[in-house]
């Protein structure tokens, strides 16, 4: 019975510690005797009044001997740090400067906060983003301060008056302010509606929302108005990105000059396309309804093999050992091109850079076809550079003679060339995988740039596989790109239908690392032709990106969100817009790369 009577009380002794600390930090601002329980005289109309108030009539606060709290003055840094040793006695030690006789500014006071409460035990590699996108001064919080802000701004713990969207964050926190922020910040704790007055500010949640257009099983872009009316509704469910392919089997969907000059086409002969600009019309829809417009170049380095492209230019294509160009892996006959050919290079270049200065867009995208297929890579052209950088080293086929003759010269040893370097038969043989995976970057550079230097402004961005296995398949290192400086954001697809193996690849490491530096967001499968995907599944897909922290979404592909799919669109769509409802901006692209909290 005793030790029960000591645990009954346990609580009550820890919230009277509490009441004592307010008390203590708070009550006494000014001469007089302290008026214990009285309402503060000075809250009329303040917007702190009712979470004050409550903790005054709790004698958490007190008045001076006027009944006046002081609401809008500074409070010193070490009347906020008494505050918070006494009323969280656990916690991490503040610094210090807490001990110090002046202001505490507001963005200090909420670093000791989440400190002392424990937030940051995790960190928060993400900070820079929440804050920019929160606070329209959100990249003047010091770097140092970042972290504590953003999980101060996580827990709900900040509250301003008048609303704003400025944090002002080096100025000094007010009385008022430290008490309702320390209210918000123990809500868990009082059980009291001291809170139910404040508005705590929400994280504003920054996400791509994208959806991939393909003329692929697709006829979205065949017509002008039914494209037009796709990308109005996709706004209306909440999407903010389109990502419309721009050059697809072997063809531009616009009047392209530089394709005319690789392949003699001008633009995709398709009756649908023929006679029109499809990327130019889709831009154009995409600023009427106010959506990020980034054109995809979706075949990257692959091309059909009876196309006009591959049998103008036989010499751009990648062979295997046995001579083959063609790759049925898909169903149908495709050929890769070969980035390590100069004029493949010039067309690859030239053709983003002609996107980007044509129109409108917000940048482009290539995805897992910007690729060297690791089978490939034993034509003439990428044999001869391989010789290039790799030249034979002259061998002596006889020893030097020690002694010569009197009178004699010195013998010399002829020499002869070892024949050129032929590359491992083995296409997995690590130093010629890295040779060639060299080479695609090289060009990945070249575009990034190339377009860069067109429009600063452009996002390039990349649609990879999972990094080991574009890498061990495609020799496309990614990675190295991202921390490079070479991508601006990343949508790594994870087409896969259960939970497990979805996430085991969210928590892939070099997908981690790569979200401390730039946006990275998901591809999720919303469907194939024969292959469609359950509205459940895509559901479940989206609400695991979010819960991973990361950058947002992209669906594969827009026919597959409600049109294609032996579901009733309507309950797709009801789907969709659950998913989207809340609208969310999308994610900053800045010169800052560097986490704010180290990984």
């Amino acid at each position: 019975m005793a030790i029960a009577h000591q645990l009954d009380q346990k609580p009550h002794q820890k919230t009277f510690r509490i009441w004592r600390a307010l008390i203590a930090a708070l009550g006494l601002v000014g001469g007089g005797a302290p008026v214990w329980g009285a309402e503060p005289t000075d809250l009329d109309g303040h917007w702190t009044r009712g979470c004050v108030s409550a903790l005054a009539a709790r004698r958490w606060i007190v008045g001076d001997g006027s009944g006046r709290v002081r609401p809008e003055e500074p409070i010193a840094a070490r009347d906020f740090a008494t505050l918070l040793t006494r009323a969280v006695p656990e916690g991490m030690a503040l610094p210090p400067e807490a001990s110090v006789n002046r202001p505490v500014s507001r963005s200090q006071a909420l670093v000791w906060l989440a400190g002392r409460m424990g937030w940051m035990a995790q960190g928060d590699p993400r900070a820079s983003a929440i804050l920019q996108h929160t606070f329209e001064d959100g990249a003047a919080v010091p770097w140092g301060d970042r972290g504590g802000v953003a999980a101060a701004l996580r827990r709900g713990a900040i509250a301003l008056y008048p609303p704003s969207r400025r944090l002002n964050g080096a100025q000094p926190l007010k009385r008022g302010e430290a008490a309702a922020w320390i209210c918000l910040g123990l809500a868990d704790r009082l059980e009291t509606p001291a809170t139910d007055s404040l508005q705590a500010l929400a994280v504003r949640p920054a996400e791509i929302r994208g959806v991939w257009l393909t003329n692929i099983d697709s006829d979205v872009l065949f017509e002008a108005g039914r494209l037009r009316v796709a990308i109005a509704e996709l706004r209306e469910m909440g999407f903010n990105t389109i990502y419309p392919t721009v050059w697809n089997e072997g063809y531009t969907l616009y009047p392209s000059a530089v394709a005319a000059a690789a392949s003699g086409i001008t633009v995709d002969p398709h009756p649908g396309l023929a006679r029109r600009d499809a990327i130019g019309e889709a831009i154009a829809a995409a600023r009427e309804a106010k959506l990020t417009a980034i054109p995809w170049l979706e075949f990257g380095l692959m091309a059909p093999a009876d196309s006009a492209l591959a049998r103008r230019n036989p010499d751009w294509l990648l062979q295997r050992q046995d001579g083959s160009t063609v790759d049925n892996r898909s169903g149908s006959g495709r050929v890769w091109l070969n980035p390590s050919h100069p004029d493949v290079r010039r067309f690859l270049v030239n053709l983003a850079v002609e996107v980007v200065k044509r129109y409108d867009a917000d940048g482009i995208q290539f995805d897992d076809h910007f690729a060297w297929p690791v089978e490939f890579g034993y034509d003439p052209v990428t044999i001869a550079n391989w010789r290039r950088d790799r030249p034979p080293t002259p061998t002596p086929i006889l020893p030097v003679p020690n002694n010569p003759a009197p009178g004699n010269p010195p013998a010399v040893a002829p020499v002869v060339a070892l024949p050129d370097p032929e590359p491992p038969t083995d296409p997995s043989d690590r130093a010629w995988m890295r040779w060639r995976a060299d080479q695609l970057s090289s060009l990945w550079q070249e575009i990034h740039a190339a377009v860069k230097a067109a429009k600063p402004t452009a996002i390039v961005s990349l649609s990879p596989n999972p990094a080991p296995f574009a890498y061990e398949t495609a020799l496309q290192d990614w990675p190295r790109w991202v921390s490079s400086g070479w991508v601006d954001e990343a949508i790594v697809q994870i087409y896969r239908q259960d939970v497990a193996s979805f996430e085991e690849h969210l928590r892939e490491a070099n997908l981690q690392r790569a979200s401390y530096r730039i946006p990275v967001a998901i591809g999720v499968l919303s469907g194939l032709r024969p292959k469609p995907v359950a509205i459940a599944v895509v559901e479940g897909q989206t609400q695991s990106v979010r819960r991973f922290q990361l950058s947002g979404i992209s669906y594969f592909f827009y026919e597959t969100l409600w049109n294609l799919t032996p579901e009733p669109a309507q309950r797709r769509r009801q789907g969709i817009r659950r998913l989207l409802f809340h609208p969310a901006p999308r994610p900053l692209i800045t010169a800052e790369t560097a986490p704010s909290v180290a990984p």
